[in-house]
Parts: C-alpha cells; sequence; structure tokens
C-alpha cells in the first residue's frame, strides 16, 4: 500500500514550520523537535518537503508498529515515554547520515547500507515525493529488542493451586500439569494500543498429562492446551467454556510499519 492510501479517503495536507504532514493534525508543543532537525544535523537545506505524518501522529505510530511486534510500547527501557523514543530514533538517524555522507534522507537504502546500521534509526524513504517513515534496527540487536515478554514456567512436574488462577504465559512440562483452583482462565494475551488490539504469544499449557479441577468455571479464552496424553478438565459447580478470543477495534485506521527488521508506513 502506498503513501496516498489506496481505497481511501484522501488526506488533507498540513503545513506547520515549512514542512507539509500528509497525515494528522500538527500541535507541535514548543521546544518540541520536528524532522527539519534531522536535515539541520546534517547540513541538508532542503525545502517544501511532505512527511507522511506530523511528530505525534509519529509517535502513535511508532508505538503500535512496537506493540504488535513486541507486546510492549517501548523498544527498550532506556526510552522513557514515546516521545524520547522517537528522538533517540531521530538520534540514530542523524548518527547514520553522518556516517554516511553520501547517502541523504529519503534514498531508498541498499540491504548492505541497512545491515551497516549500529543502532536502531527511523528511516524515510521517499514514496511518490512523501517522505514515509521505516523502523530500522541493526541486524545484531533484532533477537533482543523484538523478543516476546511473557512467563514461563518450565519442570518435569507443575502444581498450581489457588483461589483464582490465571494462564496468560506459558506452562510446559515434561510430565505433568495439575491445577486446582476456585474458577481457572487459560488466556491468550493481547495488547490494545489505542486503535487496535493485538494477539501475542500465551495462554499455553503443554505436558504429557494435563489435569485442571476447579469449583467455579473454568474458561480458555483463546489459550491453547497440548497433551501426548490426557486432558482432563472438571469444574464441580461452574461450567468448562472453551472460548475463541474476541478483540474490539475502535474502528480508526493505521498502517502497520514494521516487517522483520523494518516496518514501513506505506
Amino acid at each position: 500500500m502506498n503513501a496516498s492510501g489506496t481505497g481511501a479517503a484522501a488526506p488533507t495536507p498540513v503545513t506547520e514550520n515549512g514542512i507539509t504532514y500528509l497525515h494528522g493534525a500538527p500541535l507541535t508543543p514548543a521546544g518540541q523537535r520536528d524532522p527539519s532537525w534531522i536535515l539541520g544535523q546534517v547540513g541538508d537545506s532542503r525545502g517544501n518537503l511532505t512527511f507522511f505524518a506530523d511528530p505525534l501522529t509519529e509517535q502513535n505510530l511508532i508505538e503500535k508498529a512496537i506493540i504488535s511486534e513486541t507486546g510492549r510500547a517501548l523498544l527498550d527501557p532506556k526510552y522513557k515515554d514515546p516521545a524520547g523514543q522517537q528522538q533517540a530514533l531521530w538520534q540514530g538517524t542523524v548518527d547514520f547520515l553522518k556516517a554516511n555522507p553520501d547517502i541523504h534522507l529519503g534514498d531508498t537504502l541498499t540491504e548492505a547500507q541497512k545491515a551497516s546500521i549500529t543502532q536502531p534509526i527511523l528511516w524515510y524513504t521517499n514514496d511518490n515525493g512523501v517522505l514515509t517513515p521505516e523502523l530500522l534496527l541493526p541486524p545484531s540487536q533484532v533477537d533482543a529488542l523484538t523478543k516476546q515478554m511473557g512467563g514461563m514456567v518450565l519442570g518435569q512436574d507443575i502444581a498450581i493451586s489457588g483461589d483464582a488462577v490465571t494462564n496468560t504465559g506459558n506452562l510446559i512440562a515434561s510430565d505433568k500439569v495439575l491445577i486446582s483452583a476456585g474458577g481457572f482462565l487459560d488466556n491468550q494475551r493481547a495488547v490494545y494500543d489505542g486503535w487496535d488490539a493485538h494477539l501475542q504469544d500465551g495462554g499455553s499449557i503443554k505436558a504429557a498429562d494435563i489435569g485442571i479441577l476447579t469449583l467455579g468455571d473454568l474458561d480458555v479464552a483463546g489459550g491453547s492446551m497440548a497433551a501426548s496424553g490426557t486432558i482432563t478438565l472438571q469444574s464441580l459447580m461452574g461450567d468448562v467454556n472453551i472460548l475463541s478470543r474476541r478483540l474490539a477495534s475502535s474502528g480508526r485506521k493505521a498502517r502497520p510499519w514494521l516487517n522483520g527488521c523494518r516496518r514501513s508506513l506505506a
């Protein structure tokens, strides 16, 4: 999909501080940088440029993409908030341009140039006259930065008891998983980025034999159970419910822009 949003209503460009933004209603707080800062840092005097989204909208798009990939809003804990994360990515872009003076913002990078990146950057590629952002990660850091976060319990036998037990992580036993509870919920994780909900890994139980006994309801809501032997689910006074995972969406549309170690809004 290109930045013009084929099949959707044409966006209304907005101009602020000499930069045109294809999407968003820029209300940049005083003192906050915009993409022209990147150009100024490397002596690029080009004007009349069009960027895909204003800085605040771009922060939300960055957050959405990272949540979809990792289940968390910030790529690294060292980034204190979305604005700080964006500024750090822009600084990475500046450092990359200074190290490669023959490359200019908007150029289409070769695979070799992408492989030379040493820190996360927000790169802008010229897409039909619109500078469209793409999150690029150093190949050596992709696994660490995009690792899914979720609890895991490993053992030969796992026995859990409690009034209300919820599993949104992973229980893996070579022999038995036994759970006794007032109520039990096996729930696949979902995260909400302000626009849409995204399913994440979790709610998984794997063992030779699985036994779950509850006094009240026993709910499997989008989670998964796999056993090489038997699976026994029993509720003494409630119901056993095997449910699909239902996700709600606000109906607002945004384009995900991460693909492997890089994601583009286009």
